[in-house]
């Protein structure tokens, strides 16, 4: 049911900020069939937003947001919002990457979450 889990996790978000719900909504795929990945994409937003409100709003003005959610985009997500929950900071340069913002495919999937598991492995 992923329309049903997508409007649990907007009433949520609403109900922390109204500004940053519509910021959610906005975002096109949501106005058609919302898919499982879409849904677990928007859930990740979520988690987000609960570390860091502006890590979250960094992530949802990421271009290859705007369209329809791949895979690879929203396993990026899930892994920077898995690294947001142990180190904002973390989370945060790899967000700054220049290569993270244009588009992605299955390499940079694949180079984020290794530079994640080496910068959390270097923070313990």
């Amino acid at each position: 049911q992923p329309e049903a889990e997508t409007v649990e996790i907007l009433w949520e978000i609403s109900d922390q900020d109204v500004d940053r719900a519509k910021k959610f909504i906005a975002l096109p795929w949501l106005v058609d069939d919302v898919t499982q990945t879409e849904a677990a994409l928007l859930s990740d937003l979520r988690f987000l937003a609960r570390y860091d409100l502006t890590l979250a709003d960094k992530f949802i003005a990421f271009p290859w947001l705007v369209d329809d959610v791949t895979q690879t985009e929203a396993g990026i997500l899930s892994e920077l919002q898995y690294i947001a929950r142990d180190d904002v900071a973390l989370a945060t340069r790899l967000g700054d990457l220049p290569w993270l913002v244009d588009g992605l495919d299955e390499f940079e999937l694949t180079a984020i979450e290794r530079l994640a598991w080496l910068g959390l492995q270097i923070r313990m």
